[in-house]
């Protein structure tokens, strides 16, 4: 055992946050990078496996990579002196167990669904990965209490829990157990553990914690096991009639076939969130009332999961296999993009899905996934090209005979086939870029992220674009959401955002000149997100994203003058990009949607009447807006759902407010977007995601045509363009890209 006080390589460990069989789990201080951890020191018997020691290093590997916002973050792990380690972001909060604790009778549902639908996207992102948690229950779940309200962190990963003496965790090597109140019956008969084996673990903890007990109160091991092969799955009616709603939800992920669960977590979380809203009908054994109310999910960076289908469950995907011989390593069927209904009466075929979406490249125009929600209208038809353009040849002549007939911006549209550019990686100026935007002249970009020393906090970057180097770093208060220059460039506007531990709520002013902030402008506590200037720079608009407490879905209107808010518009659900046509007249919003519910709309808000006049169906989860420089159509950047993993961009005539043409070609979970100044070319950040890589820029031309796609780092986000046509920055998870088109 280690002690308090004691230097482990660069650590200083500081409290013994908990034991077990395996280990210690220590706060300490990382001297090297000036930061506090959480240090995980296995212990030195389980270290001497030489099996062991591989599978740990393979898996935290694996768990390294994961993106989810509900993984604790790994920083590093290894060995030092002969004793392997995991270094983690330090977490405040306790754990789910003492929550379920708390609540003898269970936890109100919204609650339990919310915090499930977290849990779900963590194993999501692992199964992804190919790796099995193997030992989901409510010690193993983190609570940080911060958002007003709960923020989950699934934690342990496989690395505590794949060999060594551990009691019920194992019983001899290559045989996993782990805890036997939540795992799955088919653990049992020695089974490797499978995504569904996790899948029931998840509904386990579900029923918990609706009806504040496990499902089968044995009184050992020994009893668990027995009661999950044989007794009749329990369901949460028999603790509270009213939780009837969540009867069947149960059922399915506890039942004793794997092949008939859900074939997903998250297909799970949909189900949850789906049994408990208002229904047509009652369900069995209660009413269909709803029991969720309107509290908002986790924040956003990976895609939001739809609703679940109200068609048949097509069949499952992943093999079952026999009992393991060897070491166990984490099995990897690949889940299938379509989310399951609440019940299925029929036996899913085993055989794995065809149904992979393409990568960049394929074009998807909308077809429905079988047994997935059907896409929004304006994906439910082929592409469609602007009724104008077949003219195209014969109204070439009048451009040019009659100049004044058509706009020159129309004459673009008609002939310019746009331009791929060129990229390449150049110093970031801030740790973890996440937006960046640019001075009216081009000659600065301001980047935000973590910046500054010797401790780096939330900052935006100044760089000079004729040298990218930095000339400036300016703290802010919390990671801001978004930025926004003033049209005479002597004012950087920052929606505060911020994270976990210190949520934002306020727009700060910098004045670009002294690189300070003048002035902070409180917003609430619903998350402020997208940014938007009016043309005359009097206002200022935000997307109040919202949080489990807080549940946003508006747009705060700033006078910039008074510094106040100066009105509140009600827009769609979770309230992401924003923006304003040249005009000022009206203004765009891309409603992402919560975690417990998927965003697949724009509101348009009449300035003048700070008002909703529309509401436009785009693709799944849109995160970006942009509008063209002479405000004839907008562009939304939709990341996508796993029924749609690639996503897309619709184009909206700002006149009618009608999507004209979706694009899905060459896209990859889209979420930044941005038109070159000369209005040529339309940027597109491809995040990515695991059925459709990312890691690239999409160039879309004035006829929306996809002219080629530009490599540029992992996870790009952000991307603004200059307003001369000729160059663009692009913020990726850890660098930053200059995009030089060629001269004309």
């Amino acid at each position: 055992m280690a002690a308090e006080g004691e230097v482990f390589g660069p650590y200083e460990l500081r409290r013994l946050v908990g034991r077990g069989a395996m280990g210690e789990v220590w706060e300490a201080f990382d001297t090297r990078r000036e930061r506090p951890v959480a240090l995980k020191l296995l212990g030195g018997a389980v270290a001497e496996d030489p099996s062991f020691r591989a599978r740990f290093q393979q898996e935290a590997r694996v768990t390294a990579r994961l993106s989810s916002l509900h993984v604790i973050p790994i920083h590093d792990f290894g060995e030092i002196d002969g004793r392997l380690f995991v270094d983690m972001r330090l977490v405040d909060g306790g754990d789910l167990a003492a929550v379920v604790r708390a609540h003898p009778t269970g936890l109100p549902p919204a609650r339990a669904v919310d915090i499930v639908s977290q849990i779900a996207e963590a194993l999501d992102a692992a199964h992804a990965a190919g790796l099995v948690h193997r030992d989901v229950k409510p010690s193993n779940v983190l609570l940080t209490g911060q958002r007003a309200g709960d923020f989950c962190f699934l934690v342990d990963f496989g690395i505590a829990r794949i060999a060594g003496a551990g009691g019920q965790h194992l019983t001899s090597t290559g045989t996993v157990l782990g805890t036997t109140a939540y795992m799955a019956p088919e653990l049992f008969t020695g089974e490797t553990a499978t995504f569904r084996s996790d899948v029931y673990a998840l509904a386990c903890l579900f029923f918990e914690l609706l009806t504040g007990r496990r499902p089968y109160a044995g009184p050992d091991p020994v009893a668990h096991m027995g009661q999950h092969v044989h007794q009749p799955v329990p369901v949460p009616s028999w603790s509270r009639a009213d939780l009837a709603v969540f009867d069947r939800v149960v059922a399915t992920g506890m039942a004793k076939d794997p092949a008939h669960r859900f074939p997903t977590p998250g297909a799970l979380a949909d189900a949850a969130v789906a049994a408990g809203r208002p229904g047509p009908g009652p369900a069995p054994g209660g009413t269909a009332t709803s029991l969720l109310g309107t509290g908002r999910g986790g924040p956003p960076p990976t895609p939001t999961r739809p609703g679940p289908p109200t068609s048949g469950w097509p069949g499952a995907t992943g093999t079952r296999t026999g009992t393991v011989t060897g070491p166990v390593t984490a099995s990897s069927p690949s889940p299938p993009p379509a989310s399951p209904p609440v019940a299925s009466t029929s036996t899913a075929s085993t055989t794995p899905s065809s149904d992979a979406a393409g990568g960049p490249g394929s074009t998807r125009r909308g077809t429905p996934t079988p047994g997935a929600p059907p896409p929004p209208p304006a994906l439910e038809e082929p592409r469609r090209r602007r009724p104008w353009r077949w003219a195209a040849v014969g109204l070439a002549a009048l451009v040019v005979v009659a100049g004044g007939l058509i706009g020159a911006d129309a004459a673009f549209d008609l002939v310019s086939p746009g331009a791929v550019p060129t990229a390449r990686a150049v110093a970031p100026p801030v740790q973890s870029p996440r937006w960046v935007e640019l001075s009216p002249d081009g000659r600065r970009a301001f980047v935000s992220g973590l910046g500054g020393s010797p401790t780096p906090s939330p900052s935006v970057a100044v760089v000079d674009t004729a040298t990218n180097r930095l000339t400036g770093t300016v703290p802010v208060g919390t990671f801001p959401g978004d930025l926004a220059v003033s049209g005479d460039g002597t004012r950087l506007y920052v929606s505060e955002r911020g994270s976990d531990a210190a949520p934002g709520s306020a727009l700060a002013v910098i004045d670009t000149a002294s690189n300070q902030v003048t002035a902070q402008i409180e917003l609430g506590t619903a998350a402020p997100s997208g940014l938007a200037l009016s043309p005359d720079g009097r206002r200022a608009y935000v997307a109040n994203e919202g949080t489990n407490a807080a549940p946003g879905s508006t747009v705060s209107v700033v006078d910039l003058a008074t510094s106040t808010v100066a009105a509140t518009v009600p827009v769609g659900q979770g309230p992401s990009g924003l923006a304003i046509t040249p005009d000022g007249r009206k203004l765009y919003v891309a409603n992402e949607g919560v975690l417990t519910g998927v965003g697949n709309t724009v509101s348009v808000v009449d300035t003048a009447r700070n008002a909703v006049t529309a509401t436009i169906p785009v693709g799944d989860t849109p995160r970006g807006l942009a509008v063209r420089p002479d405000g004839r159509y907008a562009y939304v950047a939709s990341q996508g759902t796993q029924q749609a993993p690639q996503g897309s961009v619709s184009v909206v005539d700002t006149a009618t407010d009608t999507v004209t043409a979706t694009i899905t070609e060459g896209l990859g979970g889209p979420i930044g977007v941005a038109v070159t100044g000369d209005g040529r070319n339309v940027l597109v950040t491809n995040y990515g995601n695991d059925t459709a890589p990312g890691s690239t820029v999409a160039v879309i031309n004035s006829r929306d045509d996809v002219i080629g796609t530009v490599p540029v780092g992992q996870l790009p986000f952000g991307v603004a363009a200059g307003r001369d046509g000729t160059r663009a920055y692009v913020t990726s998870r850890s660098e930053f890209w200059q995009l030089d088109f060629p001269a004309r």
